[in-house]
């Protein structure tokens, strides 16, 4: 059984408040896409076509009351996958579930949104359209009990892994 092993660079394009484009690539940006550090993994489930998604990378505003508008998520893979979509999963705040401590982001999970591990659909709105989305929670509001806009990177793959 190969083991599907991520390291995601993420680049996203977007638009501030004040009209200038810019990165989410390095510190300074409007943008944060914060995640634990590291790589994730899954078990592939064998020799066939098979998705894997890679979440937990939360997105905000760095200043508060800044507006943020997204164009467009780049992707760098060592393995190319068939096929990268990158979903947005926007959990309310009355959709929040967790132990009160924590956010229950993605993670890495088989399967794609919104029916994840096994099959289960977990809680949230997802869309592909990540073009124009605004994202404007700062990230000081993004915890247990304020909501979250979540990156899930989808990947399509085969025995390759």
């Amino acid at each position: 059984m190969s083991i599907l092993v991520a390291s995601i660079a993420l680049v996203a394009a977007c638009t501030s408040s004040s009209g200038a484009e810019r990165h989410a690539d390095g510190e300074g940006g409007p943008l944060s896409a914060s995640t634990g550090g590291g790589t994730s993994s899954l078990f592939a489930p064998g020799d066939m076509t098979w998705y894997g998604s890679f979440g937990s990378m939360l997105l905000c505003a760095r200043t508060p009351g800044q507006k943020i508008t997204l164009r467009d998520v780049a992707f760098d893979a060592e393995v190319e996958p068939l096929d990268v979509t990158p979903y947005l999963r926007i959990v309310g705040p009355d959709q929040v579930e967790g132990d009160g401590n924590a956010l229950d982001t993605i993670g890495t999970a088989v399967g794609e949104p919104p029916n994840l591990y096994g099959g289960e659909r977990v809680a949230g709105t997802f869309t592909t359209e990540i073009a124009s989305h605004e994202i404007s929670q700062s990230c000081d509001d993004v915890g247990p009990d304020d909501g979250y806009t979540e990156l899930i990177i989808v990947m399509k793959n085969d025995e390759r892994g």
